[in-house]
């Protein structure tokens, strides 16, 4: 998966999304796989609510 390893935790882009977070007030969770998160925002962009 790419992102993991653009956005894990030794990831060269993370350090920065940390610091645009925390200017937002919010921090990242990192979990062991991703999947749960993509379905989530897939039904959020196809508008399903279940």
């Amino acid at each position: 998966m790419a992102t993991g390893g653009l956005l894990g935790p030794d990831g060269p882009l993370t350090t920065r999304l940390e610091a645009r977070l925390r200017a937002l007030g919010l921090t990242l969770d990192w979990v062991p796989d991703g999947c749960r998160g993509a379905v989530a925002l897939a039904r959020l962009a196809h508008g399903s609510r279940t």
